[in-house]
């Protein structure tokens, strides 16, 4: 009886810390009967799109050419193009605070932040050695969440960069990081095949899954229910936040490496392959609902609620703008 209280009592207060923040569902598709078609070419790079964010008209991409270009897509102009002085061992990883004030980047073993409206230095910091492979940043912009080459994951303060936390999980390479949208929860992904949930930003470990195959991507969804992991054998594994033990579902669709798999809403989720292929699934059904080819493996997209539009990083440098078509 003591037991069942204590499973009981440990439950419930998981579920109180991830449910203080009230987050707004976002809804991209509103029903299965949609398209996406192809609006334009963005910017092309000289080696393939790494990371892609988007806020509002503004569109990044980080890139193993080592560098960044920023992109207005309704004027559909190149804003401008930063070089940095080394290149990480994959590309350059970028992301937009969710106030839109600051980017932050990952240049080598360096995390930079830069002003939003003119890209001037605000801080840099010497963060992994051997090169930050992932960042993330916390819904309420006081937080980043880094992964590197070194193994460590790191929180840092926002803007001034100081370092909060610093856990060693992996004699690999972190490649993947995330944080839930209550901002309660983190998770990471690493080429020695552990999927680590922790809390933030005390990187307190609350559970450890081993795969079977080296972790590419990791992705919350923004109703703070469900995570996901997708490795280089193709899969794209879901579990839901309240049991950690047992996976969703499994999908796998892809030839190759899944390098992109990410929540599009609480409905829907989205993977991008090394085999140039996209599929489209359905959460609640648990089924394929669509399959697109890009002609080049998919290193990366960024979904804009605004604009209703997938944003594609390819392996060939190109960034494409697919527009999201209800058929209703």
């Amino acid at each position: 009886m003591l037991l069942i209280i204590n499973i009981l009592l440990t439950f419930f207060l998981f579920s109180c810390t991830e449910n203080k923040t009230v987050v707004k569902n976002e809804v991209l598709f509103e029903t299965q009967n949609f398209d996406i078609e192809f609006e334009k070419n963005g910017f092309k790079h000289k080696d393939y799109v790494f990371y892609i964010d988007a806020y509002k008209n503004y569109i990044v991409a980080g890139s193993a050419d080592n560098s960044i270009s920023i992109w207005d897509y309704e004027k559909s102009i190149l804003i401008t193009n930063i070089v940095f002085s080394f290149r990480g061992k994959w590309g350059i990883p970028v992301k937009y605070t969710q106030n839109g004030k600051y980017l932050v980047v990952g240049a080598y073993e360096e995390l930079i932040i830069l002003n939003s409206e003119n890209y001037k230095v605000i801080s840099k910091k010497l963060a992994h050695l051997k090169g930050v492979q992932s960042i993330a940043v916390s819904s309420d912009n006081k937080y980043i969440f880094s992964g590197g080459a070194d193994g460590f994951v790191k929180v840092w303060s926002i803007p001034g960069l100081n370092l909060i936390k610093e856990q060693k999980i992996t004699k690999g390479e972190v490649w993947n990081t995330h944080i839930s949208s209550s901002g309660f929860l983190a998770i990471s992904g690493s080429s020695t095949k552990e999927v680590i949930i922790f809390s933030f930003p005390d990187l307190s470990i609350k559970k450890i899954i081993t795969n079977d195959y080296p972790v590419e991507f990791v992705n919350f969804s923004s109703d703070n229910n469900y995570f996901l992991f997708a490795d280089n054998f193709g899969y794209v594994i879901v579990h839901k936040i309240d049991n950690l033990d047992f996976p969703y579902v499994k999908f796998r669709e892809h030839l190759s490496e899944v390098l992109v798999a990410k929540f599009i809403d609480q409905n829907f989720l989205i993977s991008g392959g090394r085999d140039g292929d996209i599929y489209i699934y359905d959460l609640k059904s648990k089924n394929v609902l669509k399959k697109y080819s890009v002609g080049s493996a998919v290193f990366y997209f960024e979904k804009s609620n605004k604009y209703k539009m997938l944003i594609i990083g390819t392996q060939k440098g190109n960034v494409l703008f697919y527009k999201i078509i209800s058929k209703e």
